[in-house]
């Protein structure tokens, strides 16, 4: 028997840290369960395994491991199946009927992409666009010349207006925005390249976060598009 757990939002070596404890409890059981912590891209995963002549004991024996890891480690977990970020965000969607939109910049299209790599994403995908000017921004999300003059437009309030303004223009219940320096050009001592502002509009409000990525630039926008999808499933698991 063998299971993948999902996370993301905090470090391998913290992930690793809290389940310490853990790893020594199951290693000891009649019914040993062996654990992998691997460090990819945007997440971190936790493979579980155990042996035994019957499936029942050795499945029961990987659920509860599931379940311990799942209290300690907390809303981190997206998977305990080894679905990915995009089919999570997809069952919290079908399951409230909603369909959601995209405004980005910086990922190109990425988290558009993503969102409809996964069957029957017609349920709840509506569209999606690439604003990448500012008279992209101002001409098609409704974006105010003097907010973009105020606070730049790798910013908070951007990032939340372009979710709230493609949430408005296409009448989907979940915007996302996304606007970021994906590099190697473009950083400045206050915003250096790998600084990206998301948001997720719904119908009860916005949340934003300013988050700052290492790596090049297609590691960038990956863990943008991560951020921006990972967003979204805490606001619809709220």
């Amino acid at each position: 028997m063998r299971r993948v757990l999902r996370m993301t939002g905090r470090g391998e070596s913290t992930i690793d840290a809290l389940l310490q404890p853990l790893y020594r409890t199951w290693a000891a059981r009649p019914i040993p369960v062996r654990a992998t912590i691997l460090a990819a891209m945007g997440q971190i995963e936790l493979h579980l395994s155990a042996v035994h002549a019957s499936a029942g004991p050795a499945g029961d024996g990987v659920d509860a491991a599931i379940a311990e890891a799942r209290e300690v480690i907390g809303r981190d977990v997206f998977s305990d199946d080894g679905a990915a970020l995009e089919a999570v965000v997809g069952r919290l969607l079908t399951a409230r009927g909603w369909r959601v939109s995209v405004a980005e910049s910086c990922t190109g299209g990425l988290v558009a992409e993503r969102i409809t790599s996964v069957p029957g994403v017609s349920r709840y995908f509506d569209q999606s666009v690439v604003t990448y000017s500012n008279a992209a921004k101002t001409g098609w999300l409704g974006i105010s010349e003097a907010l973009l003059a105020e606070h730049g437009a790798v910013s908070a309030p951007v990032a939340r207006a372009m979710a709230a303004g493609i949430r408005e223009r296409t009448g989907a219940e979940a915007g996302l925005g996304v606007t970021g320096i994906a590099g190697p050009d473009g950083g400045t001592p206050d915003k250096p390249v790998g600084t990206v502002a998301i948001a997720v509009a719904l119908p009860d409000g916005t949340s934003s976060r300013v988050l700052r990525f290492l790596g090049d630039r297609t590691q960038i926008r990956f863990q943008s598009s991560q951020a921006v999808l990972d967003l979204l499933r805490r606001s619809l698991e709220r």
